[in-house]
């Protein structure tokens, strides 16, 4: 990536790390299928220099997504239907 990004002005290209975290997450399941009901996660995606120590630029930072009501109601639906399915 470029050099700038990861602290090094100048550089041209260079070979970069990618560091992934995140501020939290939390799933909800449904126990039977497996079927994730609820998610909520906060990621965070960072460049570095190889050996850098820290941070140069953040490219992604997002402190929470999660799934919409209109996507709890789905999966909650399809979690139904893979339950009678088990039953069955």
């Amino acid at each position: 990536m470029p050099g700038a990004l990861t602290g090094r002005r100048g550089a041209g290209q260079v070979p970069a790390e990618e560091w992934h975290c995140n501020h939290g997450i939390r799933l909800v399941a449904e126990q039977a299928t497996g079927r994730i009901l609820y998610a909520r996660l906060g990621p965070r995606q960072t460049p570095r220099a190889p050996g850098a120590a820290k941070d140069a630029v953040v490219p992604l930072d997002v402190p929470r997504a999660a799934h919409t009501a209109a996507t709890q109601r789905f999966a909650v639906d399809r979690a139904r239907h893979g339950s009678a399915l088990l039953r069955a």
